[in-house]
């Protein structure tokens, strides 16, 4: 599919998604700070605003973390205490939307989004 429309943020250096990451799809967890979720809810951590790093970024820095499992999202949100007065937003990742890693045990994962593809809209807070 052409996704010119949909082009990459201008800050992702050449090594950004990372040559491993598969297609965006399947169901997807997000802490967000809206209701419903804006476009401000799926910034990469390098745009975030309390993220200060120097020197080369990794490629999961560019990344915006989403949870496989609800339990496990749940559990993140509790355990850090920026993230307790957030709110949990469901959605469905279309390869349009951009590249995601493999999820690590705790159904964690990075996605590395597209811009202008209205990621926002596919999601719902549920709780």
């Amino acid at each position: 599919m052409d996704y010119s429309e949909y082009p990459w943020p201008a800050d992702f250096p050449e090594y950004v998604p990372p040559e491993d990451a598969v297609d965006a799809t399947g169901e997807a967890f997000r802490i967000v700070a809206n209701d419903p979720p804006t476009d401000k809810d799926f910034v990469g951590h390098n745009q975030e605003p309390y993220i200060k790093k120097t020197g080369k970024l990794r490629p999961s820095d560019y990344g915006t973390s989403m949870f496989r499992d609800l339990e496990q999202v749940q559990c993140a949100r509790n355990f850090h205490a920026a993230l307790r007065k957030k709110k949990i937003a469901i959605g469905t990742l279309e390869p349009v939307h951009g590249k995601a890693s493999k999820p690590n045990k705790k159904s964690h994962f990075e996605t590395w989004l597209r811009l202008n593809t209205r990621i926002e809209s596919n999601f719902k807070i549920v709780g």
